[in-house]
């Protein structure tokens, strides 16, 4: 089974449920498993992510110096 047709599946099962979360999430998975299962030499990522509740645009060093939450490295 090729992986086209196991994506078409998933997305086809999901989908009709009325899930596009999980069907995100079953992309990405299968994204990022693709691509290091390819022999591509390991490194660290250079991506972060934030996951936070209730933190506006502004609550950060680098959009209000002002603020009471320091971040100094985001603000670089």
């Amino acid at each position: 089974m090729s992986l086209t047709s196991v994506l078409r599946t998933l997305a086809a099962r999901f989908a009709l449920q009325g899930q596009p979360v999980r069907l995100t999430m079953v992309a990405i998975f299968c994204v990022t498993t693709i691509g290091s299962a390819h022999g591509a030499e390991a490194q660290k990522p250079n991506v972060v992510f934030f996951l936070v509740d209730d933190l506006g645009y502004m609550d950060i060093g680098a959009n209000n110096p002002e603020t009471f939450y320091e971040t100094p490295h985001v603000d670089r």
